[in-house]
Parts: structure tokens; sequence; C-alpha cells
């Protein structure tokens, strides 16, 4: 799956091949306006059973508890198939992910290379 990128009102968003992976990358506000594209992304990325779908928020400015729920839904529809990381460096993407207690369930990296290594 590789999608161009997306943006909508301070949000943008792509889906990209890398070293076996797809990679979802996200950038800017990531509000409850921008779920919606979240969770398509996520859909496709998963849609066509990649061994490690990444999603990359190392360019998230702030990141909404229903942004956070969609990634822990992508890891629950992933299922034993697909490993499910998200690179989230601090900030505005590790404290939302942290609070939530999504770090029990999803692997977090700080870094893309971190995500993309160890498979």
């Amino acid at each position: 799956m590789a999608s161009g990128p997306e943006s909508v009102s301070g949000f943008e968003i792509e889906a990209l091949r890398r070293a076996g992976a797809v990679v979802v990358r996200v950038a800017g506000e990531v509000d409850l306006a921008a779920v919606p594209w979240l969770r398509r992304f996520l859909a496709r990325a998963l849609a066509d059973r990649p061994a490690l779908l990444v999603v990359d928020l190392s360019g998230v400015e702030f990141l909404g508890i229903r942004a956070v729920s969609e990634l822990v839904r992508a890891r629950r529809a992933a299922g034993e198939a697909t490993q499910v990381r998200v690179v989230a460096p601090g900030g505005a993407s590790l404290r939302p992910l942290t609070l939530a207690g999504v770090t029990r369930e999803v692997s977090v990296t700080a870094t893309l290379a971190q995500a993309l290594a160890d498979r």
C-alpha cells in the first residue's frame, strides 16, 4: 500500500512501503476532524496484511483521545498476522499514549529506525 499525502485543516497523513513494512506517517493536529482520515488509512494498510504496520507520529503536535482509540482499534484488527508499532518520540504523541495505557498494548518506539528493526 502506498498512498500520497492527504491533508485537511492542520493534519497530514500518508502511507508508504518501507523496508517491507507499511508506514503510515501522521503530522499536525490529530483531532476529532482527523480521526476518519486516520481510520481509513489504517484500515487500508491492514487490508494488505503486512507483516508490520508502523504508525509514525513524529510530526504530531496534538493527539486527541479518539485518535489514540483508533491506534488501539488498529492493533486489535491486525490480529496475530501483523505487528503494529507506533513511533512516538515524546511530548505531544507519547504523553497521550502513556496516559491512556496504550503503551501496554501497542509497541511504542522513539524512532522510525527502531520501529522497523527487530522483525
